[in-house]
């Protein structure tokens, strides 16, 4: 629910932040989106070996919060191209942690729970995107880009340190 939430505050608006806030043409958004999603298949590429290493969820709580100072160098920089690096880095960084959550959850329930839980787990953040989407876009209509921002990074590290707190609260049972 709150990495929906986060996704729903600002990703479906930085389109919008660019072309709005920065001022830039929907060619350069494009360009920049572009090369994000070029990068973003390297991170794809590059989560199997980075789990390996450090673990499933090490990987995904350490991504998300490295993700999430580029969310807000996007939120106050005035600056196209620093504002675009961020968003790459972003982009590389917080689509990492959803290979090695996904691998981690199969790995956890059995077969024949899976499909149920990928519905649930799916659902819950389809709501949660759905209604962070409405107030964020509520915010930025009127004027307010820097709220959504860190109202997203605030959630992507709540996200990224749920499971510590997770396994300190069951180590106490």
């Amino acid at each position: 629910l709150t990495f929906g939430i986060a996704s729903g505050m600002i990703v479906p608006y930085f389109n919008v932040y660019f072309t709005q806030a920065l001022h830039v043409s929907v060619l350069e958004v494009g360009l920049a989106s572009a090369v994000a999603g070029a990068v973003m298949m390297v991170g794809f590429v590059l989560t199997p070996y980075i789990t390996s290493k450090i673990g499933k969820i090490r990987c995904a709580c350490l991504t998300k919060v490295i993700a999430a100072p580029f969310l807000m160098v996007m939120a106050f920089t005035q600056s196209f191209l620093v504002a675009a690096g961020a968003y790459v880095a972003y982009m590389f960084f917080i689509n990492m942690a959803g290979p090695a959550t996904t691998s981690f959850q199969m790995e956890r329930l059995k077969p024949h729970e899976q499909g149920f839980a990928v519905g649930m787990m799916m659902t819950g953040s389809y709501v949660a995107v759905s209604a962070s989407t409405y107030i964020s876009g509520v915010l930025i209509s009127h004027g307010n880009y820097i709220l959504p921002f860190i109202a997203t990074c605030a959630a992507y590290l709540l996200t990224a340190f749920l499971p510590a707190a997770s396994s300190k609260i069951d180590a106490g049972f």
